[in-house]
């Protein structure tokens, strides 16, 4: 009865993969490529020859639905070879913060071309039960100066580090957003971003965080310099003027900046 079943179960995989199989190997990789990760991976149950197919194939997306758990992510992409062209998750709550430290290393590995991502602000307790909160912000990998194909970077409610020593420049790089970004460690870390991604064509700079000192009363920033020499479209949104010049801008077409004091 068991052998029976089995060469039943044999027969419906056979039957199911067939038709499929009978594709060129290039169209079977572009459907796998368009399918959602999800779909993609559960066609490793179709037959034998197909049960790691979906992991040698070049993804377009990964876009991560709200509540994904960390566990298929992690799945997902340790199984990953090839190139992975756009990677979405619209929200990394707290206690995925480390997790997704893993994840952009694994990008950084395979090439990621697009990365967007939004981290969850978190109310924590102030010192001694006093009536004061303060948002729990994750600090971003470094790695992410090691995505050198990178070409889209759109980043909300994180803190970004200095570039490490041996970060050289980001060569693809063409559109960066960020909104409730930080800069702690100075603001010349952003000025280094900009000025090291010569193909950036679009820049987009809403409600930073960036550290100012206290003189005679008032908040000064350090001065920094928006030089981007291919750079077309400008947009700030900000509360606060924290200090930006501009310099060699020769193909700005729009320039938009609003906010208090703008």
């Amino acid at each position: 009865m068991a052998a029976t079943a089995s060469s039943r179960r044999r027969s419906r995989d056979t039957a199911t993969a067939s038709p499929l199989e009978s594709l060129p190997p290039a169209m079977l990789d572009e459907i796998l490529s368009r399918l959602p990760i999800r779909d993609a991976a559960r066609t490793s149950v179709l037959s034998r020859a197909w049960r790691r197919r979906w992991e040698t194939v070049p993804y377009r997306f990964l876009d991560w639905p709200i509540g994904t758990p960390a566990d298929a992510i992690d799945h997902v992409l340790a199984q990953c070879t090839q190139p992975v062209h756009e990677f979405r998750h619209p929200h990394v709550p707290v206690p995925d913060f480390g997790r997704s430290d893993h994840w952009l290393l694994r990008l950084a590995a395979v090439g990621v071309r697009s990365i967007s991502v939004e981290f969850e602000w978190s109310n924590i307790i102030g010192i001694d039960e006093e009536a004061v909160t303060f948002p729990r912000i994750h600090m971003l990998h470094s790695c992410i100066f090691s995505c050198r194909q990178i070409a889209t970077l759109d980043l909300v409610g994180c803190h970004i580090p200095a570039p490490p020593p041996c970060f050289v420049r980001l060569p693809s790089l063409t559109t960066l957003t960020l909104s409730r970004v930080g800069f702690p460690q100075g603001v010349k870390g952003l000025e280094a971003l900009i000025s090291s991604s010569p193909s950036l064509r679009t820049l987009q700079l809403e409600e930073l965080s960036i550290p100012a000192v206290q003189v005679d009363g008032g908040r000064v920033y350090e001065q920094w310099v928006i030089n981007a020499p291919n750079l077309q479209r400008l947009h700030i949104i900000s509360m606060y003027y924290y200090g930006w010049h501009f310099s060699g801008l020769p193909f700005l077409e729009v320039a938009d900046m609003s906010g208090f004091g703008l």
